[in-house]
């Protein structure tokens, strides 16, 4: 079966402490007799006090056993939980999964120390600085209140510190982090896994961390090294992919996405229409404004690849090139400048530089704005609206 062991450490006045122990066991029935074979039996002792009890457990089905202590003293208390399940009827269990659920009652704790078993965990805590630990299973953390450490293991863990500059330890395994505090911190192994951070405050990924989500809008996120892969909010985000090649994904609420360093993908709109800048950085960049409502997609350097929705609100600009640029949109190949290398997918607004820029459309009834200088702008077939703005400037509809 399993036997399972649980530390705790108490620094507080009196009150009373609560655990729920979940267990699951699979039963087995005999196919020629129908005998059942799934009972099962439990006990506990912690610091002199013994309980017990017992249950089924075919079909994978799980039993609550609530487990209340009276402690009328102060000071440190230091008890070791031993949690034996046997079998009824001389049955072997084929597998079985536990896990604690340790909640809080009575009088706030000040200091506590929670320790988990192999197998999986709930922990829960409360508004003290807390020291949660699990081991080799997928163990959930739950700190609450206070400045606290949370210690998983190999499994996959989801780890949240609550309230206070909290710090977390994933282990190996693929952790999810929650991180709502500006002085959370995040410690996780190379290669440790597939892991994710979800936050509600101004976080930039720290090292060996992949995923990010934002979950408020407003906020000032980015990743690191890694290919990140960054989730924003339904809000005005402003996400910076710093290096590495990322994927960043735009929720509907507008806001700034970066590429920064590599060969990155930006979406805007994911979530739904939005009105959102895209800016590609300096590697090949991918930059998609196809989903959105009014968004602007600056390429930056490096041979980039723009994808609208031949709508009057996607525009690539060019507003921030430090020279001359021609545009093609029948040829790509002949842009010269920072547009060099550049092509496009139902792209049907571009705004040139304030330089003398030759920008050409596809015959597709495109609005080809030069900005300043004097631009040479051309729309070929298709009814195209030509802006030449300030200059001396040169425009033929075809």
């Amino acid at each position: 079966m399993s036997t399972s062991g649980y530390g705790l450490t108490v620094d507080r006045d009196g009150g009373q402490f609560y655990m729920d122990v979940f267990y699951t066991v699979d039963g087995y029935s005999d196919p020629e007799t129908g005998e059942y074979f799934g009972d099962t039996s439990w006990s506990f002792s912690v610091a002199g006090q013994h309980g017990g009890g017992g249950g089924g457990g075919f079909g994978s089905e799980s039993e609550s056993i609530p487990i209340s202590f009276d402690f009328l003293g102060a000071g440190n208390v230091i008890l070791q939980f031993d949690f034996n399940f046997s079998a009824q009827n001389t049955f072997s269990a084929e597998s079985t999964s536990f896990y604690v659920n340790m909640l809080i009652a009575g009088v706030a704790f000040i200091d506590l120390v929670l320790t988990g078993g192999e197998d999986q965990d709930l922990i829960i805590a409360g508004s003290g600085n807390d020291s949660l630990r699990g081991f080799g299973s997928d163990d959930v953390f739950d700190a609450g209140g206070g400045d606290d450490l949370l210690k998983g293991g190999d499994g996959n863990d989801i780890l949240n510190g609550g309230q206070g500059a909290d710090t977390m330890h994933g282990g190996g395994g693929g952790d999810l982090y929650h991180v709502d505090n500006a002085g959370d911190v995040i410690v996780e192994f190379p290669a440790g896994g597939g892991d994710a951070v979800i936050t509600s405050t101004d976080y930039v990924l720290g090292a060996n961390l992949e995923n990010l989500s934002v979950a408020i809008g407003g906020l000032t996120t980015g990743g690191n090294a890694l290919d990140n892969r960054i989730d924003g909010s339904a809000g005005a985000d402003s996400i910076d992919g710093a290096e590495g090649d990322d994927s960043i994904y735009g929720n509907g609420g507008g806001g700034v996405l970066a590429g920064g360093e590599g060969d990155d993908f930006l979406l805007a709109g994911f979530g739904g229409p939005d009105d959102s800048t895209l800016l590609g950085g300096n590697g090949e960049d991918v930059l998609s404004g196809a989903l959105t409502g009014v968004s602007w997609l600056y390429g930056g350097a490096g041979n980039d690849h723009f994808i609208g929705n031949a709508s009057s609100t996607i525009w690539v600009s060019y507003a921030d090139a430090l020279g001359r640029v021609r545009v093609d949109l029948t040829t790509p190949a002949a842009n010269t400048g920072e547009a060099a290398g550049d092509t496009y997918s139902n792209i049907a607004h571009v705004l040139g530089s304030s330089f003398g820029d030759a920008l050409l459309g596809a015959g597709a009834g495109e609005l080809l704005s030069g900005a300043g200088g004097g631009d040479k702008l051309r729309g070929r077939a298709g009814d195209d609206t030509l802006e030449g703005g300030v200059g001396g400037d040169i425009l033929d509809g075809g």
